[in-house]
């Protein structure tokens, strides 16, 4: 949140206040930032092991990969489930989240400190979702706080991209950042109770892989629509298509794993229950 209200302000008065071009004040803003990231490699190289003793490996045969696949079929079904959804999820997402400070400034003609401290805001209301997200998982079950809390981001996602209001502009890109992304604990508890352990990794490493393939997939969809029909319809256009996206997630969501259709994976394997 400081990083954002800062990054903004600092590029503002480099521009500004002491006369920068637009790019330069930008350039010095990220190499700014890359020095303080880097300052976290201090504490990283101070990490020793020598104040406990690493517990020894055990060496396993590896499975075959017929025996393994018939033995977790549940979990990779799970995994490819997911790793659909994942790559729905990121190419939907990939065509509005990189682009919302170009949105800002672009729709409305802000500065890069208001930009800042929107994004700022966005961050501090994630942040309360997901303290408040537990509340409602309780209630309802993890799969069913997913469904709900994405498909009560998308009025907001609609209210972002069609108006011409800054002020309704940045409520519903808060709320829609905070109940979108209050279902992503959820969404991967979901995930991992489905999978087999051993699995673990590669459901992660999959959900990784889809993140950054949604993202590129994504990237000409979005910036070829705003390039074609303007700052206005483009980003209309956009964020129609991404909650569209999105509906249609959180319903194959629900469909998937809101009726227990996979076992636990703590439960033994049972042919009967796999789909």
């Amino acid at each position: 949140m400081i990083g954002n209200v800062l990054g903004g302000y600092l590029g503002d008065t480099l521009q500004f206040g002491f006369g920068l071009g637009e790019v330069l004040s930008l350039q010095i803003t990220l190499l700014i930032g890359v020095g303080i990231a880097a300052l976290g490699l201090i504490p990283v190289l101070m990490y020793s092991d020598d104040g406990g003793m690493a517990p020894k490996s055990v060496t396993r045969e590896p499975m075959p990969l017929r025996e393994a696949a018939k033995r977790h079929k549940s979990s990779l079904q799970v995994i490819g489930l997911f790793a659909l959804l994942g790559l729905l999820s990121s190419t939907a997402g990939g065509m509005v989240v990189p682009y919302l400070n170009v949105y800002f400034a672009d729709r409305f003609e802000v500065s890069k400190t208001v930009i800042g401290v929107v994004v700022s805001l966005g961050q501090g209301a994630t942040a309360l979702a997901y303290l408040l997200g537990p509340a409602i998982s309780r209630r309802i079950g993890e799969a069913k706080a997913v469904v709900l809390l994405q498909l009560s981001s998308i009025p907001f996602l609609l209210l972002t991209g069609y108006t011409t209001n800054f002020y309704l502009a940045s409520a519903g890109y808060l709320f829609r950042q905070a109940l979108m992304n209050a279902a992503n604990p959820f969404y991967n508890t979901v995930k991992m109770k489905y999978v087999d352990r051993s699995l673990r990794g590669l459901a992660s490493s999959s959900g990784e892989a889809m993140f950054n393939l949604g993202w590129f997939i994504a990237a000409p969809i979005s910036t070829g629509l705003v390039s074609r029909w303007g700052p206005y319809y483009g980003y209309a256009y956009t964020f129609t298509i991404t909650a569209v996206v999105y509906s249609i997630i959180s319903l194959l969501f629900y469909l998937f794993f809101g009726k227990e259709r996979f076992r636990s994976a703590e439960e033994p394997e049972s042919p009967e229950r796999s789909v």
